[in-house]
């Protein structure tokens, strides 16, 4: 129909190729592709389109929308079940240490370094141990921030609140990728937080994720 555009709707992220279909029609089996990639699927409902959407920062495409979309095979393989990633490293944002990825990022942590720190690490990247633990403290440091300025508290308190948290992990100090915390890139990020907050002021036995 004339005024129909029939390109492929992934076509800002690269040269397109092949036969297009509806995004619907993705319907493939990622399971054994994201196990390989020792990424965590339990407790969710994984599928080739949250995939695909995800890897291209797309989070939050509802139903109605998805149906609009079209893609191409080359889109759908590089997004999809042919996508791979050519290094070892981790992939965390605020990594500062030596280790490896050993394990890989999951959808809601994909998600979650979008909106934290606006970079798209897509679902498969490595992340090491010491990043994957402090991570879950990075956020609820964001978390309580967020819930500090909300009931109109100063910037000192936040301060006091990243301190406390901070101190919490401060006599676990170690060096060693298979410490339990990562005190090192905790402060760091830690520290990214607050200036970021201080700046807004003044204007899961298969599981891969243990």
């Amino acid at each position: 129909m004339e005024g129909i555009n029939d390109s492929c709707s992934f076509s800002r992220l690269g040269v397109c190729s092949g036969h297009i279909i509806h995004f619907l029609d993705c319907q493939k089996d990622v399971v054994a592709h994201l196990r390989y990639l020792k990424v965590c699927t339990t407790g969710s409902n994984v599928n080739e389109q949250d995939l695909i959407l995800y890897r291209a920062g797309l989070f939050d495409v509802d139903a109605a929308c998805r149906q609009l979309l079209l893609i191409c095979q080359a889109h759908r393989d590089s997004l999809g079940t042919y996508w791979k990633t050519n290094s070892s490293k981790c992939a965390y944002p605020v990594h500062s240490s030596k280790c490896k990825g050993d394990r890989a990022i999951d959808f809601k942590t994909s998600k979650e370094l979008f909106f934290l720190y606006q970079s798209l690490i897509p679902v498969g990247s490595g992340i090491c141990k010491p990043c994957r633990t402090s991570h879950p403290h990075v956020i609820s440091t964001r978390s309580q921030m967020y819930r500090t300025t909300s009931y109109g508290d100063d910037t000192e308190s936040i301060e006091l609140a990243n301190l406390d948290i901070y101190h919490e992990f401060e006599d676990d100090k170690d060096d060693s990728c298979n410490n339990n915390t990562s005190t090192k890139n905790y402060e760091y990020a830690t520290e990214k937080e607050e200036h970021f907050t201080l700046a807004s002021c003044s204007q899961t036995s298969d599981c891969a994720c243990k």
